[in-house]
């Protein structure tokens, strides 16, 4: 089912990484896995988000039908206004785009697998993409211009078998164009919190530590 992003809330987080913020829209699909990216470029090259659970890394599910929960990954440097942009790698049905080259699918379930296509001008690295009557997919890691693309695959699964005449499509995404703007931590102590981390005996010496290594 297409989904539809409609703001990012908190809009403002900092640079340093790891901080909850929601995308919110429409119709996310609950079993489906998302990826989400922040950056000025508004595709998959920008940074990608964490779920913050174990073992999941950047694969998202949804909160709810809504709601994306999302941790920011480090984004130096700080400014923006950025683009947030989502993936559905799970696309199925009519959804995503169709793409232009006749894609030589091989079968076979390789660990990686280079595909040969004589138009890649529709895609980059970091997409994802599947045959429509397979509705599977699989993320480009290599482009060898309108020559062929390689996939990553590893989870195992059976490649579909077609010569070309079928046709290929990728994932559905969307952007919310310059919606996140990323600032600096600003980090502020006082003499008292400074206390304890500095000598008894600060306030006379020595002004300088030499660091010697171990022998």
């Amino acid at each position: 089912m297409a989904f539809a992003l409609t703001a990012v809330d908190p809009a403002t987080i900092f640079e340093n990484g790891g901080y909850l913020f929601q995308v919110q829209g429409t119709t996310f699909t609950a079993d489906h896995r998302y990826h989400v990216h922040i950056g000025p470029l508004g595709s998959e090259l920008d940074p990608i988000c964490y779920s913050g659970v174990p073992e999941q890394g950047g694969v998202i599910y949804p909160w709810t039908a809504t709601k994306l929960r999302v941790y920011s990954p480090l984004l130096d440097p700080a400014g923006g206004p950025y683009d947030v942009f989502v993936v559905d790698i799970d696309t199925e049905g009519t959804d995503g785009t169709n793409l232009a080259g006749a894609y030589q699918w091989p079968g076979g379930s390789a660990a990686s697998q280079v595909v040969p296509v004589n138009d890649t001008s529709d895609v980059v690295v970091g997409n994802f993409i599947g045959f429509r009557t397979d509705y599977q997919l699989w993320e480009i890691d290599l482009i060898v211009a309108n020559t062929s693309v390689r996939l990553k695959n590893p989870d195992g699964l059976a490649f579909p078998t077609d010569a070309g005449v079928g046709t290929s499509y990728k994932a559905e995404t969307h952007t919310l164009v310059t919606v996140m703007t990323v600032v600096y931590r600003d980090f502020r102590s006082t003499v008292f919190s400074m206390r304890r981390v500095l000598p008894k005996h600060w306030r006379t010496g020595p002004r300088d530590i030499d660091l010697v290594p171990p022998t």
